[in-house]
């Protein structure tokens, strides 16, 4: 008995110990969080042209990642008259069941975006449904050598490598008295069990002493808010502004072109996508029915 209250007093030693090092780690990230924000902060400058640079694609993982240069590629598209939903029985509605299909419709535009080329190649020739077309457009297109440019120009923040946890002697102190305290057992004749524990307890002790903390920041860095925010205000006439007609009617102004709403979408998001094209969003947003996903497979 008296060996299992020894195995139950280190517990409690080796909870005190651990929770002393987990704030002494949380207040080393914070340390190192505030500092890396600080200095993003002190670089959020970007040429006037910055956004103009960087093209469609780039904005848009900067503003929504690579659902909203999907989301946007997919508008322009059907904007531009090269895809169309299209039931898949003709029956002349759009029946909830099954799901509509996105299929070519048009020629493609001049200069596709990496985006566009891979929703057309997702597609293909069958048509997809366009609740299931985010997942299959990544396998056709590569956004890392994107992704990478943003990195190395400031825009977006990269993996920050875990904050060291620091060296307190609390773990450590409690992972090495495992080891007297378990000769103290077999010497006083205590079974394996308490023993082993001890030292399991004293080993695991010591690993989580020497674990790191991630950093968490944010995805977009200053320089890529700054980026956005000129972005935004170069097209402002594209964001989405409601006149009210009469009690529960609204009409948007002005109108979308066929080439402004994919850079609508990209910049102002869920509102401009409604504005341009409700029926694609709800379609985009809504999970194709069970068993459904490409009829002859994708693209073929």
């Amino acid at each position: 008995m008296a060996d299992w209250l020894l195995l139950a007093g280190y517990l409690a030693v080796v909870v005190g110990a651990v929770r002393v090092e987990s704030r002494a780690a949380d207040a080393r990230v914070r340390e190192v969080r505030e500092r890396l924000l600080t200095r993003a902060a002190l670089d959020a400058v970007a040429e006037p042209d910055a956004d103009e640079r960087l093209g469609p694609v780039a904005l848009a993982l900067l503003t929504g990642g690579s659902h909203r240069a999907v989301e946007a590629g997919t508008v322009f598209l059907v904007a531009h008259g090269t895809l169309a939903l299209r039931p898949q029985q003709d029956t002349g509605s759009w029946a909830r069941s099954p799901s509509p299909l996105l299929r070519p419709e048009g020629p493609a535009p001049e200069n596709p975006t990496e985006v566009e080329t891979g929703i057309l190649e997702a597609v293909g020739a069958t048509g997809a449904p366009a609740g299931s077309l985010y997942p299959y457009v990544l396998r056709f297109m590569d956004l890392d050598a994107i992704t990478r440019r943003l990195a190395d120009e400031g825009c977006l923040n990269p993996a920050v490598p875990a904050a060291a946890r620091p060296r307190h002697p609390w773990g450590w102190a409690a992972a090495a008295l495992s080891v007297p305290l378990a000769v103290a057992m077999v010497v006083t004749g205590s079974g394996w069990g308490p023993v082993l524990s001890t030292l399991l307890l004293g080993l695991l002790t010591w690993f989580a002493s020497g674990f790191g903390t991630a950093v968490t920041l944010p995805a977009t860095t200053g320089k890529g808010e700054v980026v956005i925010r000129q972005a935004r205000e170069r097209h402002e006439r594209l964001e989405p502004t409601w006149e009210r007609l009469h009690p529960g009617g609204v009409i948007q102004r002005p109108p979308y072109a066929p080439d402004e709403v994919g850079l609508a979408v990209v910049l102002f998001g869920d509102k401009a996508f409604r504005a341009a094209d409700p029926h694609l969003m709800e379609e985009m947003r809504t999970k194709p029915d069970a068993g459904q996903m490409y009829p002859d497979g994708p693209g073929e």
